[in-house]
């Protein structure tokens, strides 16, 4: 193993450990939203995004949520992607049967539009949920030569 695959695959582990502590100190999509709303009422004067009731940051203003670096942007504009994150977000989104949770009291696994992270050499951090579990996934994505991405799991974690 290289140098540089170890350093992704400690990145990863990282991520996963980081991922799977928020969602265990996050509530469920209800509480997110209600705690969205009480946000939105009473907008940060400093205009950096809100704090959770933790004190923790939920949300700050420009987060970079791709660390495609620019030899994968540019692999993947000549691949036919005029906008490389927000297509493979999109293809992600349509894809919910990658989620391997099922939801529970009636609800339906989805990928949170905002929490998809796009990870160096074909990676992606995403995080879904139901309404009441959440699940991190780690993915694994290839671009076929007619533009189509094949989306595999490479490591999943639901939240206790």
């Amino acid at each position: 193993m290289t140098w540089s695959q170890r350093a992704v695959l400690v990145l990863l582990v990282a991520l996963l450990g980081f991922s799977v502590w928020l969602i265990t100190q996050r509530g469920g999509k209800t509480m997110r939203r209600e705690r969205a709303a009480t946000e939105a009422a009473r907008p940060p004067a400093d205009g950096t995004g809100g704090a959770d009731e933790s004190g923790g940051v939920e949300h700050v203003a420009g987060e970079r949520r791709d660390l495609l670096d620019s030899v994968e942007r540019d692999w993947l504009r000549r691949a036919g992607f005029t906008a490389p994150a927000e297509s493979l977000r999109a293809d992600l989104l349509r894809h919910p049967e990658l989620i391997p949770t099922e939801g529970v009291v009636g609800g339906t696994m989805a990928f949170h539009p905002d929490a998809i992270y796009l990870l160096p050499g074909g990676h992606v951090w995403a995080i879904a949920d139901d309404g009441h579990v959440e699940t991190a996934l780690l993915l694994r994505y290839q671009v076929k030569r007619d533009t189509t991405v094949e989306w595999s799991v490479v490591y999943h974690r639901a939240a206790p």
